[in-house]
C-alpha cells in the first residue's frame, strides 16, 4: 500500500482537479471540492481505503487529463478516418 500521507494525497487530487478544469477557480463550482473534503473527512477512520480512493482518483484524472483528444484535433482524427463513415464507403467505390 502507498506510504503517501493523506493531506498529499488530498492536495495532489485538488491539483488535477484544477489542471483538468477548463474554467477559472472563481467560475469552478465548489460542489466537487466540497464533496472531496466531506469524503476525506468522514473516511478518516479508515486511512488504507481512504488513501487508496484517493490515489485511484487522482491517478483516473490525471489519465483522463493527459490522454484527451483536444478540440482542435478531432477533426484532424475524423479526417483521418474516411473509410469509416458512410459516405467516404460511397466515394472510394
Amino acid at each position: 500500500m502507498s506510504t503517501t500521507p493523506i493531506p498529499h494525497l488530498y492536495r495532489s487530487l485538488l491539483r488535477e482537479l484544477r489542471l483538468a478544469s477548463h474554467k477559472s477557480r472563481t467560475t469552478r463550482n465548489p460542489t466537487v471540492n466540497t464533496h472531496i473534503r466531506t469524503l476525506v473527512e468522514s473516511s478518516s477512520n479508515n486511512p488504507n481505503s481512504l488513501s487508496k480512493i484517493l490515489l485511484e482518483t487522482r491517478d483516473f484524472l490525471r489519465a483522463t487529463r493527459i490522454h484527451a483528444v483536444q478540440p482542435h484535433t478531432r477533426h484532424v482524427a475524423r479526417r483521418a478516418s474516411g473509410g469509416h463513415c458512410p459516405t467516404s464507403r460511397v466515394e472510394c467505390s
